[in-house]
């Protein structure tokens, strides 16, 4: 019994350690996303600005709901299509949709960092 009771404090430990590695990466993507969500409203139709936004979208969506941040793999799934619709249809409409749902998933991961680093012994920024 020991050994399992072993393994899987090893295994939770790791998945920890894996879901803070995550989290951290938030301050850059959302800095990212900030800059890029800047050059949209300076010129709705920037593809390169749209691109690159999808990417992490669809980082974020392809990590967060296995390591449990099903609210935040919901909000970059959304965002991931929304981001794709606007480079295949750069219509108004279309590009008001693609900034909402950015901004999201910006608001719920600055939240989940947020919540990280009040936790006691998180790390300091």
């Amino acid at each position: 019994m020991t050994v399992l009771t072993d393994m899987q404090a090893s295994f939770d430990a790791a998945v920890t350690q894996t879901r803070q590695r995550f989290l951290d990466r938030f301050e850059t993507q959302i800095e990212e996303l900030d800059d890029h969500m800047a050059a949209l409203e300076e010129a709705p139709n920037t593809p390169d600005a749209l691109s690159a936004s999808a990417g992490i979208a669809h980082k974020v969506v392809g990590v967060a709901a296995m390591l449990g941040f099903a609210n935040l793999g919901d909000l970059a799934g959304k965002a991931e299509h929304a981001l794709y619709a606007a480079l295949n249809d750069p219509a108004p409409e279309t590009l008001l949709d693609a900034f909402d749902a950015m901004e999201g998933m910006v608001a719920e991961m600055d939240a989940l960092r947020t919540a990280s680093l009040c936790r006691p012994g998180a790390p300091s920024a």
